[in-house]
């Protein structure tokens, strides 16, 4: 029987704070104090490099000798590592096969792959007593399970025995200032995103809008919130697919039309927390969004947008190209791009012209996203306290080593002669990774790539694998286009984390569905559902998160 939410947090906490009194507090029943003591460690000043630690050339390296055990030997490690519907690494597939020639290191990742939610599948692990040696956990959860005692402060290992994470901190300052916890301590490693010489964030969720329909048409790719509106219009009006099917110009796949909301100026990916000029807030509760839904309502009884857009699913592209009825997405650039060349597709729609289109300005008149790719991961991964020193050392290395030149190959490229070879000193993809159906990410999956959240993925190897085409839009509106940061990864002191959770988001996404279905009367009911938010704890998690900001900004500059 699936664990509900509740019961998951519930019992998680229970477990966690057995495991503090056992393992941190050494046995004393006193209780921890609920904020950070007066003398709390300052954060990082991430404008003073860290110093690489110089290690004998007969052990582990991390740059010539990347062995954590003496050859001819295995360890295993023990790893939970979920992610959702994307499922779990293991210890055959081809990136960790190589690793393990390389270091020594096999892994065994004891997360049920059965379990789609995250947390669900830790609470099982540690309801079973069998607590993987070395933890993944998303930024939600992180706080409150560093604060119970589930990791372990791995500073002095780091320093000592990681060269490779030394240099990635001075490579990428904002990751070190996120991996420290506001103890002082590092108890978990973010990820970042790197390469793509540019000094604007990488974006994420592109739009894609049918140019075949568009010169049936005679109609100007639109560029302007007002000439999109027509557009969609213009293309129910003159249903150019199947005749038997109902034209629908605008679809998504993740159930939802978060994606819009930025054309009414909308802040914050999926219109959730932003940051404006220092300041935190939360997009759905703004007047740009009022406005919004109040026009997608419309376009949504008008029959613009997808009537099963809360419940298409995620097969949506694949289903509305192939039987000639989607017009507009909004979606990652790589596999929604590759749909253009996609073979079962283009024999139900040959003449398919399926690309990237620059993201309309938006009623203000500027050319936006919310939708950017965080330099900073909000997924962490640490090791558990309960592990001896001798073996953390070992782990710390593991973890080191996909930080290494060899290391971030395997995570960006996979395997040479597998999934790509060098041409001219360049890595380039080989054929079928180039044809797999889900794109380059996907395939990169099956390897066993990004399978932890905290190696430094970088941009080029994805811009490398996408058709010319899509990598022109991708550039395009790399650097054409004013793409927002996502909020950052902060570290909560226990009182602001339990702000933060202590709030029930039911009642924003009943308001939102119900808006867009035209079941609520939104200008009738808005201050009610402002007023439900501050009952909710909405804006107690905003302050919250705005005094981790502060923290966080005093680091940084």
């Amino acid at each position: 029987m699936r664990i509900s939410r509740f019961l998951a947090v519930a019992a998680l906490v229970i477990l966690l704070m057995f495991v503090a009194a056992c393992g941190r507090n050494g046995g004393n029943d006193s209780p921890e104090p609920t904020e950070t003591p007066a003398d709390t460690p300052a954060p990082p000043d991430v404008n003073e490099p860290l110093e690489v630690p110089d290690l004998p050339p007969d052990a582990y390296d991390g740059v010539t000798n990347f062995r954590i055990v003496p050859e001819g030997e295995t360890t295993e490690i023990t790893v939970f590592y979920t992610f959702g519907g994307l499922g779990t690494i293991h210890a055959d597939q081809a990136i960790f096969r190589a690793a393990e020639e390389m270091t020594g290191v096999r892994i065994n990742n004891i997360a049920n792959p059965n379990i789609a939610e995250a947390d669900e599948a830790l609470v099982e692990m540690m309801l079973t007593g069998n607590i993987a040696e070395l933890i993944q956990a998303h930024d939600n959860e992180l706080g409150p399970q560093i604060d119970e005692g589930l990791f372990m402060d791995i500073s002095e290992l780091i320093f000592a025995y990681a060269p490779n994470i030394v240099r990635y901190f001075n490579l990428i300052p904002p990751t070190r200032v996120a991996s420290t916890h506001h103890d002082g301590g590092i108890y978990v490693l973010r990820g970042a995103l790197h390469g793509a010489d540019s000094p604007n964030p990488q974006p994420s969720k592109l739009f894609f809008i049918r140019y075949d329909w568009l010169e049936e048409l005679d109609l100007p790719v639109p560029t302007t919130l007002e000439e999109f509106r027509d557009t969609l219009y213009a293309f129910r009006d003159a249903n150019l697919g199947d005749p038997d099917s109902q034209t629908i110009p605008f679809f998504a796949r993740q159930a939802d039309i978060h994606t819009l909301l930025q054309l009414w100026g909308v802040q914050g990916d999926w219109a959730r927390w932003y940051i404006d000029d220092g300041v935190v807030g939360h997009g759905m509760f703004s007047e740009a969004y009022r406005a919004a839904i109040i026009e997608l309502a419309q376009w949504y009884a008008d029959g613009v947008i997808d009537p099963e857009i809360f419940g298409r699913g995620s097969m949506a592209r694949q289903e509305l190209l192939a039987s000639n009825q989607g017009g507009v997405v909004v979606d990652w650039p790589g596999s929604t791009g590759a749909l253009n060349y996609n073979e079962e597709i283009r024999e139900q729609v040959p003449d398919l012209d399926w690309r990237y289109m620059r993201i309309p300005a938006n009623v203000n008149g500027v050319v936006r996203s919310e939708w950017g790719r965080g330099s900073v991961s909000p997924f962490g991964w640490g090791i558990y306290s309960g592990v001896s020193r001798e073996r953390a050392i070992e782990i710390v290395r593991f973890m080191d080593f996909w930080f290494s030149e060899p290391g971030e190959m395997l995570t960006n490229y996979g395997v040479e002669g597998y999934s790509f070879e060098f041409v001219n000193g360049e890595p380039q993809f080989l054929p079928h990774a180039l044809a797999h159906e889900g794109g380059i990410p996907n395939f990169m999956r099956t390897l066993g790539s990004q399978g932890f959240p905290s190696m430094p993925a970088n941009i080029e190897f994805e811009i490398g694998a996408f058709a010319d085409s899509i990598r022109d839009g991708y550039l395009d509106h790399l650097n054409n286009v004013t793409t927002i940061d996502p909020f950052p990864a902060l570290s909560y002191l226990p009182g602001e984390t339990a702000a933060i959770n202590a709030v029930d988001w039911s009642f924003m996404y009943e308001f939102h569905q119900g808006a867009i279905l035209g079941t609520v009367d939104i200008e009738a009911m808005w201050d009610a559902y402002i007023e439900e938010a501050r009952r909710a704890g909405v804006f107690d998690a905003m302050e919250a998160k705005q005094t981790a900001l502060d923290r966080y900004m005093a680091t940084m500059y």
